[in-house]
């Protein structure tokens, strides 16, 4: 008797088994599902973007940030998107959100340049690039943006003297020296 109640057990067993599962409610599940669209409203985010179709990006990047994962990734991203469309003052408030939380990001932080360049704040602007220019030195991208601002904010003297640098940091780079160059002669 002692087989019969055991087999009676474990077909009990198996049977609820396959009832809970039957309910369509498996623990988890909910997580993973929203998990899984969350990174697809990433893709689609990175793919509406790769089509400069940014407002279209902006609504899947802010569906996207529900995921923790994805959250800091997609967050930078509708700065991006928000640059493009050229809403600076939303780009520069979420590059200024993340730099609090992550002060020596020097893509946030070039990012922020840029956008306050780009909207004319360029004491912000010189003041960053000045950072990172120290910070990074063998970066010629963040010299080449610091001349560019200084020569907008006219202060061509001050240009000069960086692009002397540029030229001695980066012989190779001749066509950015060209261009350089030839803005801070006036032409």
């Amino acid at each position: 008797m002692g087989a019969a109640r055991r087999l009676f057990a474990a077909c009990t067993a198996v049977s609820l088994l396959f009832a809970a599962c039957a309910s369509g409610k498996i623990p988890g599940e909910d997580g993973v599902r929203a998990r899984n669209l969350a990174g697809e409203y990433y893709e689609l985010a990175q793919s509406y973007e790769n089509d400069a179709k940014y407002t279209k990006a902006l609504e899947y990047y802010k569906k996207a940030m529900s995921d923790d994962r994805l959250h800091e990734s997609a967050y930078f991203k509708t700065g991006r998107c928000y640059a493009l469309l050229g809403e600076w003052s939303k780009a520069a408030a979420v590059y200024r959100d993340i730099l609090q939380r992550d002060s020596a990001n020097m893509h946030v932080k070039a990012s922020l340049a840029y956008v306050y360049a780009m909207e004319g704040s360029y004491g912000k602007a010189l003041s960053l690039y000045d950072e990172l220019v120290t910070e990074h030195p063998r970066d010629s991208s963040l010299l080449k943006n610091y001349i560019l601002v200084l020569l907008a904010d006219g202060q061509t003297e001050r240009a000069q003297e960086l692009l002397v640098d540029f030229k001695e940091k980066f012989p190779s780079e001749t066509e950015t020296i060209s261009q350089l160059s030839a803005r801070c002669a006036g032409k």
